[in-house]
């Protein structure tokens, strides 16, 4: 299996060492997961593989990530917090709590999350995260910095009624055509979830990397990126202007 995917609920309560009763977070993360397991394996899609906890002292100049602890060592863990945690209005210490599953099609396995969700009344509470495993080894291959674009749409600004997963994948398509025809990027991970759906690329050069996502969707129905942000390990994520 090559795929791993994280479906992460924000938790509200504050944290307690000594509690012992499940929260509210963790109750919907087990329901979510206990649906979800059975029908990807039963699909031969995927099975879990444990849990996992997401946290992020966030600054309450810039609200950006300052420390985090990451879903294993995957270095795309920091969108995923920032995707739960962007209504925390400066909270310091706000985390989150994640199902981590292993799978072989990702648009169906998220496809499967959507749908158990939605029917469980929890559709607003999460966020899927889906990596390839192959992610986790980045940082440290070259001993460079990893460097990674996040490429976020609104769902409100979907053309037709097109399902926010096809238009993401869609869209991840041309945009990975592009940098990989150019030899300047390859895929890292997608998101949904909080009415937007986002997907990043590892990258050696974050302008050029940029300047081809742009010209890739210049006259496309994917034109209306919503925003580009920047990261790299060990340096903060910047936002692109």
């Amino acid at each position: 299996m090559a795929n791993t995917i994280y479906i992460a609920v924000r938790e509200d309560a504050p944290f307690d060492p000594a509690r012992t009763a499940p929260t509210k977070a963790e109750t919907r993360r087990d329901l979510i997961a206990a649906a979800v397991a059975p029908l990807l394996q039963s699909g031969a899609v995927g099975r879990q593989v444990g849990t996992a906890k997401v946290t992020a002292f966030f600054g309450t100049e810039d609200g950006r990530a300052g420390n985090f602890t990451r879903v294993g060592d995957d270095p795309m863990a920091e969108q995923v917090v920032r995707a739960m945690l962007d209504t925390a209005d400066g909270a310091l210490g706000a985390y989150g709590v994640a199902a981590v599953f292993e799978c072989d099609d990702l648009m169906i396995a998220e496809y499967i999350v959507h749908d158990t969700a939605i029917k469980a009344g929890h559709a607003d509470a999460y966020v899927v995260h889906c990596a390839p495993d192959t992610a986790s080894d980045a940082p440290m291959s070259s001993g460079a910095p990893y460097k990674s674009i996040e490429i976020y749409y609104d769902v409100d600004d979907i053309p037709g009624d097109q399902d926010p997963i096809e238009f993401r994948e869609a869209a991840c398509a041309v945009i990975e055509g592009a940098l990989m025809d150019a030899d300047a990027g390859e895929w890292a991970g997608s998101e949904s979830g909080a009415g937007e759906v986002n997907f990043g690329f590892e990258v050696s050069d974050f302008e050029r990397a940029e300047k081809i996502v742009r010209a890739a969707v210049q006259g496309t129905p994917y034109a209306a990126i919503r925003e580009i942000t920047r990261y790299s390990d060990p340096e903060d994520t910047i936002a692109a202007e």
